[in-house]
């Protein structure tokens, strides 16, 4: 086994690369997490303790609900201590300069916004909640990236993905029993997308990432399938030689199906399998809660309704218990906050999106980076993320944007006409 710092071709000789070929043992990559790893890793089981499944009563405090507080305390008093004793501030830096900066904004003006909302106190616990999750990732992904490399952060990303769908398996089985195991593959729907890309160009651990795409793929989720065949294509753009043979397959496909089925129903079979029809009428009734929230919306636009409590309210008085979000980050965040919302979320997704567009990045780290921040817009718009309270895609999204930050921001900077090396040096092609 080799230590930490051979995983890390800085950490010997920016000149030298004998270590890129070692993966790091699964044992050694957990624990390059740290302490805030193990706890993000706790989630999973805690979630199999407080899962309760009610859509009534849903701010009651009781057993699973404190379980949950504490845990949000612990990951925030962890995070802290991380912050202030880091003498460089590396990871407080990431938070205030650069685009983690403006989802901190937001969190905190989501904290705020508990000042008009119907229910005060939820409000203010799903946004502390928010900022405890934020302040934790950071400090995960920043750890991960000075302790080895932008590299073993893709594999501990991938690794989380896993651990997620299992326990996602271990939730399933005891609500509906082993017959779920028939087809398990829905298991973890909301997070097995969002990474799709850096699986497959960016991931060594080939067993994690085909096993990771595999669960995207046959989620039969049509959010995932909206995200990931466009984003592909976008491979023969800003892709490296295997994005561009990738999209050339797709459109080679698409092309015969199109000659042979007609358009609608490639359509119909890809986009939209498994619904009724082609069209914005059958996307599971997110046209008429869209049509619907613009309303609402356009009522308060200043400040909103309150983060998560004053939207739940309006959908249970509006749609019933059944529909708990609005299914869409930027819905969520103007019924929340107001437009400051969506405004923030856009500059969060278009200064990352940037930061993706650097020179330094080799071709398959660039388009892999891109397609992911393209495939957390596609999932968080059309469903729980970013934007809403900590569920669903909401913990996926951010440790991928957070690890796109971080991992761009650490790359090779030019001052005084000198070159300063950063970790991403270990990655780029000669």
């Amino acid at each position: 086994m080799y230590p930490p710092s051979a995983y890390n071709l800085l950490a010997i000789n920016p000149g030298m690369a004998p270590a890129a070929d070692h993966i790091m043992p699964l044992r050694l990559l957990i624990r390059q997490g740290g302490g805030a790893g193990y706890l993000l890793l706790l989630a999973n089981p805690l979630n199999l303790i407080v899962t309760r499944g009610r859509t009534e009563g849903y701010d009651a405090v009781d057993g699973s609900a404190m379980i949950q507080i504490l845990y949000a305390m612990v990951c925030c008093l962890c995070a802290v201590h991380h912050l202030i004793a880091r003498q460089d501030g590396y990871s407080v830096r990431i938070l205030f300069r650069s685009p983690m900066a403006f989802f901190l904004l937001y969190t905190v003006f989501c904290g705020i916004s508990a000042l008009w909302s119907p229910n005060p106190t939820y409000s203010a616990f799903m946004a502390f909640q928010c900022l405890a999750f934020l302040l934790l990732t950071v400090v995960i992904i920043s750890d991960l990236c000075r302790r080895s490399s932008p590299q073993e952060v893709i594999e501990w990303i991938v690794f989380w993905v896993l651990w997620t769908v299992f326990w996602a398996v271990v939730v399933n089985i005891r609500t509906w029993g082993l017959g779920y195991l028939k087809y398990p593959f829905q298991a973890g729907v909301l997070s097995t997308g969002v990474p799709f890309f850096i699986a497959l160009h960016l991931c060594r651990r080939r067993a994690f990432a085909w096993i990771t795409m595999c669960f995207a793929i046959l989620s039969v989720a049509n959010t995932n399938y909206f995200g990931i065949l466009p984003a592909a294509l976008l491979g023969a753009i800003l892709g490296d030689r295997k994005s561009k043979v990738i999209a050339a397959a797709i459109v080679v496909v698409a092309g015969v199906g199109v000659l042979y089925f007609g358009l609608e129903a490639v359509i119909q079979n890809t986009l939209f399998f498994g619904k009724e029809g082609v069209g914005w009428e059958h996307t599971t009734g997110r046209d008429k809660v869209w049509k619907m929230g613009w309303e609402l919306c356009m009522e308060k636009p200043v400040l909103g309704y309150g983060f998560v409590a004053g939207e739940r309210d309006i959908l249970y008085q509006t749609r019933g218990p059944g529909i708990i979000s609005m299914h869409s980050m930027f819905f969520s965040a103007f019924m929340g906050v107001g437009f400051l919302g969506p405004v923030l979320l856009s500059l969060y997704l278009a200064g990352t999106t940037t930061l993706c567009l650097s020179p330094y990045l080799a071709p398959a780290w660039r388009f892999s980076f891109i397609a992911t921040v393209f495939m957390v817009v596609v999932v968080s718009t059309a469903g729980p993320g970013l934007g809403g309270r900590v569920y669903g895609s909401w913990q996926a999204c951010l440790l991928v944007m957070t690890a796109i930050v971080v991992s761009c921001k650490s790359m090779p900077s030019t001052a005084n006409g000198v070159t300063h090396m950063g970790p991403l040096d270990a990655v780029r092609r000669p």
